[in-house]
């Protein structure tokens, strides 16, 4: 049976944000039900919701987040339920040429989930696309396990990015100071008006 989540979804380009109760669909297999906890905001989402980066709408927008597992679908043994995990933009499906060499950021699959494909999400029966395979603007979202990476089970959920966990987590270096801003996601237009004006460093949306 779906699952209803609370998202923010933009209908068309430059449209404000609308809280919406979405149906999600449950892991199938090879997928992963993730509890998303906070979602940054990026100037990538900010151009496709201008729509200065082609994308399908309605969307769900969002693709820098932190979360925990809440669900495994059939096939799926590298994370478990309550495992933290952070999404990333760019898979690696350990399949093509670039996954067996030092440019896995080039990943051939990659660029397949730049284009709009099947979504998890629906709004009266009606497909809500997830950007780029994505779709963190809600409080839940099914992702394949090639696109999220374990962190420490002490991360904090609003401060984490994959390459600097460990880092942040042992004080190493200060990523607190850089957020500028904490809302709700009820307000996350906000966000996005204070990001295009300059005034934010780094807003942070927490569910």
């Amino acid at each position: 049976m779906p699952l209803n989540v609370r998202a923010a979804v933009v209908h068309a380009p430059n449209e404000p944000f609308v809280i919406e109760t979405l149906q999600l669909d449950g892991p199938g297999p090879g997928e992963v039900l993730i509890q998303v906890k906070s979602t940054g905001l990026c100037h990538s989402d900010l151009n496709a919701y201008e729509g200065k980066t082609p994308w399908a709408f309605p969307a769900l927008l969002g693709h820098e987040a932190a979360g925990m597992v809440v669900e495994c679908g059939p096939g799926v043994t590298q994370f478990k339920p309550g495992d933290r995990v952070i999404p990333f933009l760019i898979p690696f499906c350990g399949k093509c040429q670039y996954c067996h060499s030092p440019k896995t950021n080039l990943c051939v699959e990659g660029f397949n989930r730049l284009r709009p494909r099947e979504s998890h999400f629906t709004l009266n029966g009606k497909p809500v696309s997830q950007l780029w395979g994505l779709g963190t603007f809600a409080d839940y979202t099914v992702l394949p396990p090639d696109t999220i990476v374990k962190v420490r089970d002490d991360a904090p959920f609003d401060s984490i990015w994959p390459e600097i966990v460990d880092w942040y987590a042992g004080k190493k270096i200060d990523l607190d100071s850089l957020i500028t801003h904490k809302l709700p996601l009820e307000r996350i237009g906000e966000g996005f008006a204070t990001m295009k004006s300059g005034e934010s460093i780094r807003s942070v949306v927490i569910l």
